[in-house]
């Protein structure tokens, strides 16, 4: 029987977990209010090829939009290693998001994650 994220302790009973009657109520209820019902049926791996065709479409704009600038920075440029830049471009996209309602760009994130990826590979 596994934990309540309760501390162990039944939210409905109060009895700890391994004493708890109502524990597969409680995860059907739990399912059906966290989980959206547009949602159920989808398989996340199955999702990946959707995924990349976003990404290669944005990686396609920023070749055409910057070129291969991202060449220019290695692992480590100008005293910032790649995960510090990432991080500070995630920083950014969550600035933009909370100071200007903007949505996260998910396949700029991707993309940057992309090519850090690479860059570990290849300059390795």
């Amino acid at each position: 029987m596994e934990e309540f994220r309760t501390g162990g302790y039944c939210p409905a009973c109060l009895h700890a977990s391994n004493n708890c009657t109502c524990w597969e109520t409680l995860m059907n209820i739990h399912k059906k209010i966290t989980m959206d019902e547009r949602l159920e049926n989808v398989n996340l791996i199955n999702e990946l090829d959707f995924t990349f065709v976003d990404v290669e479409k944005q990686l396609i704009e920023d070749q055409e939009r910057y070129g291969d600038t991202w060449k220019e920075r290695g692992l480590d440029y100008m005293d910032e290693d790649q995960e510090t830049r990432w991080f500070n471009k995630m920083v950014e996209y969550f600035g933009d998001y909370v100071d200007n309602g903007m949505p996260i760009p998910w396949t700029k994130v991707i993309g940057e994650a992309h090519i850090c990826l690479v860059r570990e590979k290849k300059l390795k």
